[in-house]
């Protein structure tokens, strides 16, 4: 009897310790933002560049010409589903063995090799005949990381 008890406890300590490891390191991966490229050409309505990389920070428009600044962030490859999927699963691994010690290594090692960059998109905007705003020139700028 006492040994049906105890693989009970065992067992149920076990998924405790399973549902419990929700580490930094994995919060921090899975906050991180998967990879973004965009693609923008001359010619391209304000509207799909809006619509590819969020709303402006700001506007500086006159009849003829609108400049707008976009930022946004980029995760790059290292932070797409796969690896992300790969890290954590690594991170919780490991926290059930060493009890959480590896965080140590895990939180400044997500934080400085899997850091998003960070962008900066000045685009310069006209009219066309229709009236539309269209993409003159486009300048995108990587910011340095942290």
């Amino acid at each position: 009897m006492w040994k049906v008890v105890m693989l009970r406890t065992m067992a149920l300590c076990a998924m405790a310790l399973f549902l419990m490891t929700t580490g930094c390191a994995q919060v921090m991966c899975l906050g991180h933002p998967g990879p973004k490229n965009p693609v923008i050409a001359a010619g391209e309505s304000k509207t799909k560049v809006t619509a590819d990389l969020g709303q402006p920070v700001s506007t500086d428009a006159t009849d003829t010409h609108c400049t707008v600044i976009y930022k946004y962030q980029d995760g790059g490859e290292a932070n797409n589903g796969g690896w992300k999927t790969l890290r954590v699963v690594g991170y919780t691994v490991g926290d059930i063995f060493t009890c959480w010690l590896d965080q140590i290594i895990w939180m400044p090692m997500e934080a400085l090799a899997f850091a998003p960059d960070n962008h900066t998109v000045t685009a310069t905007f006209v009219k066309d005949a229709d009236g539309n705003w269209v993409v003159e020139n486009v300048d995108n700028h990587k910011e340095k990381s942290k």
